[in-house]
């Protein structure tokens, strides 16, 4: 199953009259590509384009992304902007750092002040729809601590499902979690 929903995926949604949007994060797996320049230098991946600073940090420019695609969906006359709701180690991206590190090891201040701009877990006290997350307790892109520490800090509803043999895939039964949640949240 892929980690990202395509259109065919949210289906059973548009189906029940749920209005969907699938966006692809700019330059990876998908269509989009990253148009910024990093004319600084970074580790093979995303994690370090443009680390040195929070204004030309990748992450920053994947987040306004999200932004804009949620400002886009609002703006269309059959949504209910007041109904939104979004769902965006040992492996991944996060071994870009250290790499990266072991080249530039005066900078360590620096990416770390830098990534915290972006770290879901200084976000999550913003968030405020109810959210419904997975956790795969073999993950080693998004490590499950990671996910703990956002859940954690976020004072929404918030519901988790743990999957407790799943790596970083969205596993069918959590599918039809999300479902069932959806559903119930567009009852009347």
């Amino acid at each position: 199953m892929p980690s990202i929903d395509m259109p065919l995926d949210l289906m059973p949604f548009a189906a029940q009259g749920v209005c969907v949007l699938s966006v692809d994060t700019r330059g990876q797996n998908g269509q989009s590509q990253d148009a910024a320049v990093y004319p600084e230098g970074h580790q093979m991946g995303w994690m370090t384009q443009g680390i040195r600073d929070p204004q030309s940090c990748f992450y920053r420019y994947v987040y306004a992304d999200a932004a804009r695609a949620l400002e886009l969906l609002a703006r269309r006359g059959e949504v209910d902007a007041q109904r939104l709701a979004i769902e965006v180690a040992q492996a991944g991206p996060y071994l870009e750092i250290p790499a990266f590190l072991k080249s530039f090891q005066d900078l360590q201040e620096t990416v770390i002040r830098t990534l915290s701009y972006y770290d879901n877990m200084n976000l999550a006290p913003w968030i405020r729809c109810r959210m419904l997350v997975s956790n795969g307790l073999w993950d080693d892109i998004c490590p499950p601590s990671t996910i703990f520490a956002v859940y954690n800090h976020t004072a929404a509803e918030k519901q988790m499902e743990i999957y407790p043999f799943h790596k970083h895939e969205v596993p069918y039964e959590h599918r039809e979690t999300q479902f069932r949640v959806m559903m119930e949240a567009l009852r009347p």
